[in-house]
């Protein structure tokens, strides 16, 4: 998990635990990948995982990846990869400026929209640095009443309605191209861990190694039910939008 001002809300141990997820980041990009396009940052990538996989899957010019953890870039299972820039930037005081010196045409913000304490300041940035029909692809946390004990300790200012997701990117110049809910199946366990049990660990850090590698292999077919979940509600949203 990032923060703001580039640091880790917990340990490293969060990093090492997504790693075990390699098809969690296959799900995400499965949703986004018909809306990106050559010139991709990663921002906040953390250890690589989106990186890699856009890297594997996708004809790229290029990809930056920018983290605020030094130890993350340092450790990037990207940076041996073709095409893949790593960069070590302060998200609240980078010059987003050098992102359209490099002519990138798609930003990717996963799971750090909710970390930043004034979301909608960074939301005009990245319309102001993006091209004419540049795209931004986010994933937030979803559902506010779930806001609890677990998001506080990740460092969460809020999670997201997906009217004020909507509502924020808008703002901001942007058109929503698809925004929708993603994986109904999470909200149940999340909502036992973090607004009964309070635990005050990241999600992922309240799994073991085994059930964490279990559920990788659930999530193949998770993924495939979740096209039919008939509620609005979701653990995350997911979208994809133009300027």
């Amino acid at each position: 998990m990032k923060s703001n001002n580039g640091k880790l809300y917990g340990s490293n141990d969060s990093q090492d635990k997504m790693e075990l997820l390699p098809n969690y980041y296959v799900w995400i990009y499965n949703k986004v990948s018909f809306f990106l396009k050559r010139r991709i940052a990663d921002l906040g990538c953390g250890k690589g995982f989106m990186l890699r996989l856009l890297s594997e899957q996708g004809n790229n010019e290029i990809l930056i990846g920018l983290d605020g953890s030094e130890t993350n870039i340092a450790n990037n299972i990207a940076k041996d990869l073709k095409k893949v820039v790593l960069l070590h930037r302060d998200m609240q005081n980078y010059d987003y400026a050098e992102l359209a010196k490099k002519k990138i045409d798609t930003i990717i913000f996963l799971d750090v929209l909710e970390h930043i304490q004034n979301d909608e300041e960074i939301l005009l940035k990245f319309y102001e640095v993006l091209p004419a029909a540049g795209r931004l692809i986010i994933k937030v946390p979803a559902v506010k009443l779930l806001y609890g004990t677990v998001d506080k300790t990740s460092g969460h200012y809020r999670r997201y309605s997906k009217k004020e997701l909507e509502e924020k990117t808008r703002k901001a110049g942007f058109n929503v191209l698809k925004l929708e809910y993603m994986n109904i199946f999470g909200v149940c366990p999340y909502f036992i861990k973090n607004n009964i049990l309070k635990r005050t660990s990241t999600f992922s850090r309240t799994y073991s190694d085994r059930s964490l590698r279990i559920m990788n292999y659930l999530i193949v077919y998770l993924q495939f039910l979740d096209r039919f979940n008939p509620f609005p509600i979701g653990l995350s949203l997911i979208g994809s939008f133009e300027k």
